[in-house]
């Protein structure tokens, strides 16, 4: 319990403790010549005891009213209360938990247009599976990769005696990435989102650069966090919620919705497909 235990306060102190600042940007109407996608790790334990209402996150993704939404760790929020409410809005919709009983490893799509091609990809080199769509919308086909990249940790809620999942993770989360990209559709607009479980400078960021996709969380300050951890009176927070975009694709502003009950919170940008 001691190791546990120091494991966890060794990797919050280098996640970095601040106060937590907000993103106060408004959510703008989408124009109807673009696509609103929209990425949402929806991290919840049906056990909690804590007196936020999970149903936050429901209400959260109807304010942004996304076209469409990768999620991620659906173990809990599955088809039961994200698919029946949002059927009427978004009619095309996938879910899937991998085998692995010791992860919340769901992965998930809310889309308003029809999947017409998808493969699943399970975990190779991390704990978390991905999944590959292409989707077809009024402004053309586009091809969606979900990601979940594995996290800084050796085991559950383990960093590792000696900071281990610090500095042994970017390989394998660099080793999913590159993994991935070998089946996209080089023809096809391309959105990678998800949880990348990486800051700026990662391995598998700076990979995605290299093969010319725009990282849009760039747009946004970067003192505007995706993912938060109450500690006492701190707040421990990171950058790992991400979309990146293929070249031909022309963005506007990128939002982080810094609301609902979740350690992640959404991340969104609108599209314009060639």
């Amino acid at each position: 319990m001691y190791l546990k235990l120091l494991a966890i306060f060794t990797l919050l102190l280098l996640a970095g403790c601040a106060t937590f600042p907000h993103q106060h940007s408004p959510i703008a109407p989408k124009s109807r010549h673009t696509l609103r996608i929209a990425t949402y790790n929806v991290y919840w334990q049906n056990n909690s005891k804590d007196k936020k209402n999970p149903d936050s996150i429901l209400s959260v993704i109807q304010e942004i009213q996304p076209d469409i939404l990768a999620l991620q760790e659906t173990f809990c929020f599955s088809a039961d209360r994200l698919g029946k409410y949002f059927k009427a809005s978004h009619p095309y919709q996938l879910f899937r938990q991998s085998d692995s009983s010791t992860h919340e490893d769901g992965l998930g799509i809310l889309s308003k247009y029809p999947i017409v091609k998808q493969k699943y990809f399970p975990p190779v080199y991390g704990w978390f599976p991905g999944w590959l769509f292409v989707i077809k919308t009024p402004k053309g086909y586009i091809q969606v990769l979900n990601v979940h990249l594995h996290p800084r940790l050796v085991s559950e809620n383990n960093i590792g005696l000696f900071a281990e999942g610090l500095w042994l993770t970017p390989r394998m989360r660099l080793q999913e990435i590159a993994y991935y990209y070998k089946f996209l559709n080089p023809y096809l607009p391309t959105i990678i989102a998800g949880d990348l479980n990486e800051s700026d400078s990662g391995a598998a960021c700076h990979f995605l650069r290299q093969h010319h996709f725009d990282d849009q969380l760039q747009k946004v300050a970067p003192h505007i966090k995706t993912w938060h951890c109450p500690f006492g009176c701190f707040v421990f927070t990171g950058r790992y919620d991400r979309i990146y975009t293929s070249p031909c694709i022309r963005t506007s502003k990128c939002i982080v919705l810094q609301k609902g009950y979740s350690d992640h919170f959404p991340v969104f940008t609108d599209c314009m497909l060639p």
